[in-house]
């Protein structure tokens, strides 16, 4: 049997275990099918694989259930990511160029040659592509690449926006707070999601005019660029005087000197990516969560 006929076998067996699973409630008891599972589908995968070939997301030429769980060839991502024509493959190959530096001490990322390919890739005319290479490089970069992740702040696209103001968090540079400022400011920057992540990487400049730039912002209209606001000037100066714009002005005012705005300031770290483990990750072969532990920005 072939073509669509030969899929639809497949999908009402797969529909099936998944019914099964949603059914029970208890995650040690899911463990168990999934792990009795696993047994009969390694010993089928090349007859499954052939079979229900149009399963998206299984890997080009995989043969076997453990080419399908295999990691992806790091060569490969790199071939990808350079691709001339296909902005699509350079996507996918900056992705999985990161994917494979997450909870590693040794990250392909932040090494050469992957490491010229992600500076190369925020040049790149599609904004998935520089947008993910933002963000590697605020992960996986050093505090040389900030002033061309800073050029991104001005990009038509607010995504890419978003993400070179966040990579900004974890690579220090004061010459990059006017640049800083400026995203801060809701008249130049519409994206409220920008100035938020502006108002994060500022927290780690003690420079008055931050702090006075930061107070202005407490009247954003946005309640999320006032709980990040505030949260940077808590970092910056100790004070937690909430989100009301006249009781902070009120307060630095009264300040002797810029030694005084800072004198009680906490040491700044940036953000990061931080969940519990859900029950399937504890199933063999299952990436867990790609958490990670705060840190200083590079350059600081």
């Amino acid at each position: 049997m072939r073509g669509p006929a030969r899929r639809l076998r497949c999908a009402p067996l797969a529909l099936r275990c998944w019914r099964i699973l949603a059914a029970v409630k208890q995650p040690v008891v899911h463990l168990v099918l999934v792990s009795l599972a696993f047994a009969p589908m390694a010993g089928l995968s090349v007859g499954l694989l052939s079979g229900c070939q149009a399963v998206s997301g299984v890997r080009p030429g995989a043969t076997s259930i453990l080419d399908v769980v295999a990691p992806p060839d790091p060569n490969e991502a790199l071939e990808d990511a350079q691709d001339p024509f296909r902005s699509e493959l350079r996507y996918r190959g900056t992705q999985t160029l990161t994917g494979l530096s997450i909870n590693t001490s040794q990250p392909i990322a932040s090494r050469e040659p992957a490491l010229s390919v992600l500076r190369t890739n925020l040049g790149d005319e599609d904004p998935g592509v520089r947008a993910l290479a933002a963000r590697a490089l605020g992960s996986f970069g050093d505090a040389s690449d900030a002033p061309q992740v800073a050029l991104l702040l001005e990009d038509e696209d607010a995504n890419v926006r978003i993400e070179a103001a966040r990579a900004l968090q974890r690579l220090h540079d004061p010459a990059l707070v006017d640049a800083l400022l400026r995203r801060l400011d809701s008249i130049a920057e519409n994206e409220a999601g920008v100035r938020l992540e502006a108002a994060t990487a500022l927290g780690q400049y003690r420079q008055t005019r931050v702090v006075e730039g930061l107070i202005a912002s407490l009247d954003d209209e946005h309640l999320g660029v006032n709980q990040r606001t505030l949260r940077s000037l808590r970092t910056l100066t100790g004070m937690d005087l909430g989100t009301n714009r006249a009781t902070w002005q009120a307060w630095y005012r009264q300040q002797a000197s810029a030694q005084a705005v800072f004198a009680s300031g906490r040491n700044y770290t940036y953000p990061t990516y931080d969940r519990r483990q859900k029950w399937y990750e504890y199933i063999p072969l299952v990436p867990k969560p790609p958490n990670e532990a705060p840190g200083v920005p590079a350059g600081m």
